[in-house]
């Protein structure tokens, strides 16, 4: 494989109808996984239900930064976009990538068909038609609880599935053809890049897809989930609470007020303050029926319980 650079940058078609696309992407996996009665039914879960709520939130902006970055990238008639595409890892492939420097095996390319467990999934192939210049990318939302040894290691997957990406594009993606394929990790917080190593930001978007503003477009696209979550976030937590809200103390007729009588305290047994019910009631009350004195009730702290023995 030869070196080629990437494609000079071009404009979308129709930025109008691009940012509908994406706005309605962005309503599309709220529906579908963080509805108000997604997020009402979690909260009312305790605990579990909270974790379960973050947990979803980062798996359905996961899922949206990968659907977001393909249809950015398909606004680049240059750019053939292909998504989730199974690339076989092969033993020897592996071997190859972790004994030897990138330049031993840059010309190198395997049988997509050999017999092998392991499989890398790339969240996307973007291959350029003019270029033709494949990458592979494989997109986290961030790299912060990865060790240094798994990120090396997602990279090798990488490398090893990329040594079999041209045999495979041209058997089963009607017959594209590369001349390079790239690996490309694109971090979206942007706290561990290292281009020497593959790792980009969302920053780099521009570049990597060939689409000016590209990096802009994810960005409002993130700020929007962000905004549309909290809003829905917001009304669930209002069910939740207009759920458990105690209901309104019951009101009193004037006539059924009269009716009660008054707590009357005196002052009995060794100064104790002792309630009772006063033979009287409210003024304009009937005082044949009112709750007679039948005993004393005390008030006070409980008193320790008994030792255990």
């Amino acid at each position: 494989m030869k070196h080629t650079s990437i494609p000079s940058i071009v404009k979308q078609a129709d930025p109008a109808e691009l940012a509908r696309t994406l706005d309605q992407l962005v309503r599309d996996e709220l529906a579908r996984s963080l509805s108000i009665e997604a997020m009402t039914a979690m909260l009312d879960s305790g605990i579990a239900g909270l974790a379960s709520l973050a947990n979803a939130a980062s798996v359905a902006e996961g899922r949206l930064l990968e659907k977001v970055i393909a249809v950015i990238a398909e606004s680049n008639p240059n750019l053939i976009v292909l998504t989730q595409v199974r690339l076989p890892v092969r033993e020897d492939a592996l071997d190859l990538v972790d004994r030897n420097p990138e330049t031993r095996y840059r010309g190198l390319t395997l049988d997509a068909n050999a017999r092998t467990r392991k499989v890398y999934v790339a969240d996307l192939i973007v291959v350029d038609r003019t270029t033709r210049v494949a990458h592979v990318v494989d997109i986290k939302r961030s790299l912060g609880s990865y060790e240094t040894a798994r990120i090396v290691e997602l990279r090798q997957r990488m490398l090893a599935g990329a040594l079999v990406a041209p045999d495979l594009l041209w058997k089963d993606h009607q017959r594209i053809a590369v001349d390079e394929v790239r690996v490309v990790i694109l971090e979206a917080a942007g706290r561990r890049t290292d281009l020497r190593q593959g790792i980009w930001s969302f920053a780099h978007l521009d570049h990597l897809l060939g689409v000016i503003g590209a990096a802009d477009l994810v960005r409002q696209v993130r700020q929007d989930f962000d905004r549309l979550t909290d809003a829905t976030l917001s009304e669930a937590r209002e069910q939740v609470r207009r759920k458990l809200a105690v209901p309104a103390a019951a009101s009193y007729a004037p006539t059924d007020i009269q009716r009660l009588s008054w707590p009357r305290f005196d002052r009995r047994d060794g100064g104790h303050d002792v309630v009772g019910h006063s033979a009287g009631t409210l003024p304009g009350g009937d005082p044949e029926n009112a709750a007679p004195l039948d005993r004393a009730l005390r008030i006070g702290v409980a008193p320790p319980p008994p030792t255990a023995h």
